[in-house]
């Protein structure tokens, strides 16, 4: 659908909750020229291109060390062309946490 595609990752570091910073608490990214944490556990990326339009794919993984008893889930809440929204939460609780380990993987085409 559209122009040529776009691969987008970023990986972040959230367990300094209120604190957190993009600047300081990236993993690595591509594409990517902020996350802000909006609230615990709700992260907003904003792309560095944008998507022709909100048609992608977004692929995520949170949580660092062992939560056998409670895996972590990253659900996408909003998305546009210039950006998306996602919220972090327990899989037992649905209550939303700020992980030290945070990934997303957005694939689609440009305009």
């Amino acid at each position: 659908q559209g122009g040529q595609p776009i691969q987008i990752q970023a990986s972040w570091n959230a367990e300094s909750g209120a604190a957190f910073d993009w600047a300081n608490d990236q993993i690595s990214s591509f594409g990517v020229v902020d996350v802000i944490r909006d609230a615990e556990g709700i992260f907003t990326i904003t792309f560095a291109q944008p998507f022709a339009s909100d048609a992608y794919t977004v692929v995520g993984t949170s949580g660092s060390g062992n939560h056998t008893s409670a895996a972590r889930a990253i659900s996408i809440d909003t998305r546009t062309a210039t950006n998306c929204t996602v919220r972090v939460e327990r899989t037992d609780t649905g209550s939303q946490e700020d992980e030290p380990y945070n990934a997303i993987i957005i694939m689609g085409t440009q305009p």
